[in-house]
């Protein structure tokens, strides 16, 4: 009965949004696939962040407990859409996000249908900046106030369509 769902997403070294909580995938649980190449083995540490590897890199990983795998954004909304979820939040947690990504999570959520809105968490550097090309872009926006919840409505105002908790505006 459920009609929408929270992704968080990274933005990979290649430009590409990734669904994924975690930053560093192999320091949370994450290991390569069996058949995954000596050579990206050999190229990546633990502490690695998805920011680093580029997309073809990501694929390679599966969690540990429960087979998880780092998928693109389209593609999960799309695995939403036959849930038939009607509302997607995608989390920006790590990584550049440019106006091409927004760019392109808006064209796959027009040509599936499904609304999306971006939120991110005040606290996370370029928080802001996130929001501002979400919103250039024509995404509905979210911001999560974090930390002295103290927020510049310079910085804010203008392209934040809903506050989830307290704000003291400045």
């Amino acid at each position: 009965g459920y009609t929408s769902i929270d992704l968080d997403f990274q933005v990979t070294k290649d430009g590409y949004a990734v669904n994924t909580h975690w930053g560093r995938p192999r320091m949370h649980g994450f290991r390569w696939r069996k058949s995954t190449p000596k050579s990206i083995r050999k190229k990546f540490k633990l502490s690695s962040k998805i920011s680093q590897m580029t997309l073809e890199e990501t694929k390679w990983l599966v969690s540990i407990k429960g087979g998880y795998r780092i998928r693109e954004v389209e593609d999960m909304l799309a695995i939403a859409k036959k849930l038939d979820f009607k509302r997607i939040e995608l989390e920006a947690k790590g990584g550049a996000f440019s106006r091409e990504i927004f760019r392109g999570v808006k064209e796959a959520s027009e040509r599936l249908g499904i609304k999306v809105q971006v939120k991110t968490l005040s606290n996370i550097p370029g928080a802001a900046r996130r929001l501002k090309n979400a919103h250039l872009e024509g995404l509905d926006t979210i911001i999560l106030p974090r930390g002295t919840r103290r927020l510049k409505k310079s910085s804010y105002w203008g392209h934040t369509k809903y506050v989830r908790g307290k704000v003291v505006w400045i």
